[in-house]
């Protein structure tokens, strides 16, 4: 993982994933970092592991080094050096990812010896692609992820009571994929209903792209919401990220390819029990592996707009759920995880037999 300080979620589900696994006799998981002004010693780190006879996992995209080719050639570049042990990639993204991005892991993927997906859109994808090898492609695996931000310990506070209009919350990292822009156009169309209406965001911009927050907050004011935003930007406490979204009555995530198991920061919100309103998933069966969410998305305690939605659609969206759903059933985070950590460990076993 990146060992820079950085708004990541993959990073982040490096150490949920290391939680998970951590009071597990049968596997030893140890994270090592990336770090930017030693990266020939993470190489020999993940050599010396792999000549031990462990298995080492990688995490694609790492957020934080952007488009750089060395994570893409660290596991290669291993591999060449000792052909023992086992190499496991976690891919998070593949149908969408930036050209750059996908050319710069490719040599990962050549040295793996086996491929995880996080979502069954992903999954698909990888498996009809024709860039990686047949081997990995007929074997990968499907792992859904869990909300890195957990809450099972965690009393909600009440909503203040002193605020006039609807509170809506958004959790995670701003870029485009997350649709911001049609966010802040989406409570320009519900200010016009409700004047009070405020937005909450738990999150930031990557740092490397400071020209998206520019333009985000010119936009905010072109729309004349800047009143109307309340921008807390990236949260350290996981406790206070809660806390901070638990003000809100409804959340808000807009994703550009549709609502699904990779994205940690829906699964972050839906532990809560404040209303959604996110974009339909586009399979299906998208959460077929947690049948809850599938049934609240079914149900519409989930409410779903088109990944196409204007901002006045969206905004009615909104209006309509906060009158009728107050309230939805919580996701339980801690089983989820608990089967996460079953899923690796019999991944593991089934690489070391």
């Amino acid at each position: 993982m990146s060992g820079r300080k950085v708004t990541c979620g993959v990073t982040d589900y490096v150490e949920s994933l290391g939680e998970a696994l951590h009071e597990r006799q049968d596997v030893v998981f140890d994270i090592t970092r990336l770090e930017p002004s030693s990266p020939l010693a993470f190489v020999g780190a993940l050599v010396g592991h792999l000549r031990a006879g462990g298995i080492v996992q990688f995490n694609l995209p790492i957020e934080g080094w952007g488009n750089s080719l060395l994570p893409g050639v660290a596991l290669f570049l291993a591999r060449l050096l000792t052909r023992r042990g086992k190499i496991v990639l976690t891919v998070h993204e593949w149908k969408s990812l930036n050209r750059l991005r996908f050319l710069s892991q490719l040599p990962d993927l050549w040295a793996a010896d086996k491929v995880v997906l996080v979502s069954r859109e992903q999954w698909e994808a990888f498996r009809e692609s024709k860039s990686p090898p047949k081997r990995l492609r007929e074997s990968a695996a499907l792992i859904p992820i869990g909300a890195n931000i957990k809450g099972e310990a965690f009393t909600l506070p009440a909503r203040p009571a002193t605020h006039e209009g609807p509170i809506i919350g958004y959790f995670g990292v701003l870029y485009a994929s997350k649709q911001p822009e049609l966010m802040l156009r989406t409570l320009a169309a519900l200010k016009a209903r409700e004047p009070n209406a405020s937005l909450i965001i738990c999150g930031d911009f990557l740092p490397d792209k400071p020209q998206d927050r520019t333009a985000f907050f010119a936009l905010a004011e072109e729309l004349g919401i800047t009143s109307n935003i309340d921008f807390r930007g990236r949260i350290e406490a996981s406790g206070d990220v809660l806390a901070a979204l638990a003000e809100a009555d409804a959340h808000l995530l807009l994703f550009s390819d549709g609502a699904s198991a990779r994205r940690s920061s829906l699964l972050t919100c839906l532990q809560l029990d404040r209303p959604v309103v996110t974009t339909a998933p586009l399979r299906a069966d998208e959460f077929a592996d947690w049948p809850d969410i599938g049934r609240q998305i079914a149900e519409g305690s989930i409410a779903t707009v088109a990944v196409d939605a204007d901002p006045q659609d969206i905004a009615e969206v909104l209006v309509t759920t906060l009158g009728a759903r107050p309230r939805r059933d919580p996701i339980d985070s801690v089983s989820i995880w608990r089967r996460i950590g079953d899923d690796h460990a019999r991944l593991y076993r089934q690489l070391q037999a």
